[in-house]
């Protein structure tokens, strides 16, 4: 009976153990394991999971936290100053009550180090700048770093970005704190989805034009050809007009060049003003007669859907039946 009992209790402790493996991964050897992977360019090595992890921007909070990795977040930071406290998924808004944010906007190298992080998750203008916090200050004080894929090209060669970009971050990410199936888990629900998408779309001949903007007046700040807003409008059937432009985000796109290519969609970042960046396509006089605006062909997404994300597969759908509904 004693034995029988004892293999009992065998039993459920291997399959709650195997369980918890498959959610979270192997604790102990993730612990006691060093992990080194490539991020922008430079070899990484991480001897130990981290602990006390500071987090910067909207997109990249949506990330941490969709790894399970709430517990290790002791700040974030350039979420109000913008405007994105009310746009962060709703199941992770647990986050704002519980954990501080320490600059509403671009922290300072003292801002970061006063919380005594053992890591920051960032990206070159998602958090780090040369004027401000970068993965070399941080380092000098024995602060390591995980740069997103996405933003190396203002730092390293990079002939393209894609949604490949946002998976090998998440992938990353799970290597670093040990939760390699869950992020694998989660990279793999984002294939399938994106697959079931392509496959309603089907042959596309003829790609809509498309225009990403996000402001300006005299000239545009809208999304080049290496910023994964390009990538999504691709995956959805359409071309960026701008694609040729070898930046992610490209700050003085004169609006000759917009109307010269005539987009037949405008993407706007949704700041809770798009109805007045209509009003200003509408009412610009060499912007009125653009095919988009004549045809009311506007569409606003979050700036959470617009870069790299855990939403990025949801702006594809989007878009795919924005652009194509009979499809679906």
């Amino acid at each position: 009976m004693e034995n029988t009992v004892s293999k009992y209790f065998n039993f459920i402790f291997t399959v709650a153990f195997s369980l918890f493996v498959f959610i979270y991964g192997p604790p102990s050897l993730a612990a006691k394991s060093s992990v080194t992977l490539e991020n922008c360019g430079q070899s990484l090595t991480f001897e130990k999971v981290p602990q006390r992890v500071v987090v910067h921007d909207v997109n990249l909070l949506e990330m941490f936290l969709e790894l399970g990795l709430e517990e290790k977040l002791v700040a974030y930071s350039g979420i109000s100053g913008y405007g994105k406290l009310t746009r962060m998924l709703p199941r992770f808004h647990f986050v704002i009550d519980s954990v501080p944010e320490i600059a509403p906007k671009y922290p300072n190298i003292e801002t970061v180090l006063n919380v005594n992080p053992d890591f920051m998750f960032a990206g070159w203008f998602y958090g780090f700048k040369e004027e401000g916090v970068t993965p070399q200050k941080l380092q000098k004080f024995g602060v390591p770093s995980y740069v997103l894929t996405e933003s190396c090209v203002w730092v390293s060669q990079k002939d393209s970005v894609s949604i490949e970009d946002m998976y090998t971050d998440m992938l990353n990410l799970g290597k670093i704190f040990g939760v390699e199936q869950r992020a694998a888990a989660l990279v793999d629900g984002y294939k399938i989805r994106l697959q079931q998408i392509q496959e309603k779309l089907g042959t596309i001949e003829k790609p809509v034009s498309v225009f990403v903007y996000d402001s300006g007046e005299k000239t545009a700040f809208a999304a080049g050809g290496l910023a994964i807003t390009t990538d999504l409008i691709r995956l959805a059937g359409g071309k960026n007009i701008l694609t040729h432009v070898r930046k992610s985000w490209a700050k003085t796109v004169a609006w000759e060049s917009v109307v010269k290519e005539d987009p037949e969609v405008i993407v706007l970042f949704d700041y809770d003003d798009v109805a007045k960046k209509k009003e200003f396509f509408r009412t610009n006089p060499s912007l009125k007669d653009l095919s988009a605006v004549k045809n009311n062909r506007f569409i606003g997404l979050s700036y959470s859907h617009l870069v790299p994300g855990v939403r990025n597969v949801e702006t594809v759908e989007t878009l795919a039946r924005f652009f194509y509904p009979e499809q679906f």
